[in-house]
């Protein structure tokens, strides 16, 4: 389980790797249209995937997304940008438009390279996705309420109505 607090850390961390987040958008987690989005820009930070590793070490999947995107910019001599922006009334990865520039010639972006970026992004939107599910997974488990009620001494009434309010 990755705490909210962690989380946002780790997500505003991620601008020394070269993702900036302006917002995140989510909904869930029960329906069609669920998902995580954000909006913000995308470019390669010498020492990025460093100082992500360093800080999440534990989370191999935003590594293999880190170094996907690194890789990725290696191919484009590290010249690429992104911004992302949402759109529609979705959440999910899909519901984001993608302008991906290569700073060396704006005229030339090589189609594989566009489509690495846009994919490994779209990904970071699903590992977004999966931590803020995981962590309502376990704010509404049995285990968190219990948790909850002794670390706060809520008491009950027998019709099941808190004693102290």
């Amino acid at each position: 389980m990755v705490g909210g607090i962690v989380f946002m850390k780790i997500v505003l961390s991620l601008g020394r790797s070269g993702i900036d987040i302006n917002i995140i958008y989510f909904s869930g987690f029960s329906g069609q249209g669920d998902g995580a989005c954000f909006e913000g820009s995308y470019q390669y930070k010498k020492g990025g995937l460093k100082a992500l590793i360093d800080y999440a070490p534990q989370d191999e999947e935003l590594h293999y997304i880190a170094k996907n995107l690194q890789s990725t910019q290696r191919k484009a001599f590290y010249q690429l940008t992104a911004n992302v922006k949402h759109r529609g009334h979705y959440y999910h990865e899909l519901c984001t438009y993608i302008n991906i520039r290569d700073e060396r010639d704006y005229h030339f972006l090589d189609d594989d390279l566009e489509e690495e970026i846009k994919d490994e992004l779209r990904s970071f939107m699903q590992w977004i996705y999966g931590k803020l599910e995981k962590e309502y997974e376990w704010l509404t488990s049995k285990e968190a309420i219990i948790e909850s009620i002794e670390a706060n001494e809520y008491t009950f009434k027998s019709n099941g109505e808190l004693e102290n309010l």
